[in-house]
């Protein structure tokens, strides 16, 4: 089944369609995130937290929508891929590793890539092109992440991301995402995600979608 240029959920206004889908095209690799409930996330050095929806892009923070001033973000201690974390650097690839994370020996992380908080890397998996898995997310199998973020408690499993975001708990498995942002509780499963934002509760299995806005 395809989806090319839709939006599911009559529900959602055109304005916030278009807010979400230009999110997921301005991912370009450059630590440009966009993180859900209450969660954490560190770019160029400046952590900041959010009880709601955080979006990052090219610096620029907004906090369940408002921008985050110098009041509320929170410098951190010492710049680095982690904010103030302590890190190693990881053997395969020269990329950086917070001590609290766990990366196999197998998995390669390129210099310009991190893995912060307690992340999981395991298995043959690559992070390249500044790439960075924060929270607890886990990343396995033969994933390759290029130019993207994973944060959260999200889980990529065999898949391939290209300048892609995935946040809160959603799931990738066996499929292959390009400039597209993953939210919420969603799933993908054995499926291809392009220019695309999937929301929610959404399911995506078995298909090709392009250019959507999917809620549930």
């Amino acid at each position: 089944m395809q989806y090319r240029g839709s939006v599911i959920d009559r529900r959602a206004t055109s304005a916030t369609a278009t807010l979400w889908l230009a999110a997921a095209l301005v991912v370009a690799g450059a630590f440009g995130d966009i993180a859900e409930a209450a969660n954490t996330v560190c770019n160029n050095g400046q952590c900041v937290t959010c009880d709601g929806p955080i979006a990052c892009i090219n610096g620029a923070c907004t906090c369940n929508g408002v921008p985050v001033t110098g009041t509320n973000a929170s410098p951190a201690p010492a710049a680095g891929p982690c904010g103030g974390q302590p890190t190693v650097v990881h053997d395969n690839g020269g990329g950086r590793v917070a001590t609290t994370a766990s990366v196999d020996d197998s998995a390669y992380v390129s210099d310009d890539s991190a893995v912060c908080g307690r992340a999981v890397v395991s298995g043959p998996a690559r992070l390249d092109s500044k790439s960075v898995v924060n929270g607890v997310a886990h990343v396995t199998g033969s994933s390759t992440l290029t130019g993207s973020t994973v944060n959260g408690a999200s889980t990529v499993e065999d898949s391939t991301l290209e300048r892609s975001v995935v946040n809160g708990n959603a799931k990738v498995l066996r499929s292959q995402l390009a400039r597209s942002t993953i939210n919420g509780n969603a799933s993908v499963t054995d499926s291809s995600v392009t220019s695309s934002v999937v929301n929610g509760n959404a399911s995506i299995a078995n298909r090709t979608v392009q250019n959507a806005v999917l809620n549930r």
